[in-house]
């Protein structure tokens, strides 16, 4: 089982759930924080760590093993997701997930095997959240799109001033999925590549939603 952290809100019985992956060079801590800022801290939060470190003497992990870009890369993307699906099969007998109520979110990198993930599996979850990512067939292969793809919500969000990924990947994501019949809601925010409090407002309200949560 991947290493990971967890936030639980408290309540009793099976809760709804975000399972967030972090970007490039971070680790498991790195989202667990957003936790009180979405659905009114009543979701179950849940990061799981990539195995990858990037260097021994750093705590900074990848999801894909060696170069980040190439085709080493992009298969270690595609073993990434696997690895995060098979975590999900032992998470829910550890936590009290709801797995109506289930929904899949990355990072940057951890977008990427998000993607790769939700689209692969997309009756396993509520939602799909892509956050300042990229789907580039370079990067992390074609990407699979199982036709049940189709019911998925999924939530692209993107600071308009992103250094490291450009908000052209958020566009040429959108277009991709749409083009295959998905549901992509696309939304850009006046920041880098980052999560600001205006981003966490619109994913808190767009995660109530999906997930059915009563106000």
């Amino acid at each position: 089982m991947l290493s990971h952290t967890f936030s639980h809100p408290g309540s009793e019985g099976l809760v709804p759930t975000l399972i967030a992956l972090h970007g490039y060079g971070s680790h498991a801590y790195d989202l667990v924080g957003l936790a009180p800022m979405l659905a009114g801290g009543r979701l179950l939060v849940i990061c799981p760590q990539s195995p990858h470190r990037i260097e021994a003497d750093v705590v900074g992990y990848s999801w894909a093993e060696g170069d980040v870009d190439g085709r080493t890369a992009a298969s270690s993307i595609a073993t990434s997701a696997q690895q995060v699906l098979a975590f999900m099969d032992t998470a829910v007998q550890q936590y009290p997930i709801d797995p109506e109520r289930l929904v899949l979110l990355g990072f940057s990198q951890g977008g990427m095997v998000a993607a790769h993930a939700a689209l692969t599996a997309p009756g396993r979850f509520a939602g799909l959240v892509l956050l300042s990512t990229t789907t580039d067939e370079e990067r992390m292969g074609k990407l699979p799109v199982s036709p049940e793809a189709k019911r998925l919500p999924i939530l692209i969000q993107h600071g308009a001033s992103d250094p490291t990924i450009p908000i052209i990947e958020a566009f040429s994501t959108s277009m991709l999925l749409q083009g295959q019949g998905l549901q992509a809601e696309l939304q850009q925010f006046p920041m880098r590549h980052e999560v600001s409090l205006e981003s966490a407002e619109s994913l808190s309200n767009w995660l109530a939603k999906v997930l059915r949560m009563p106000e």
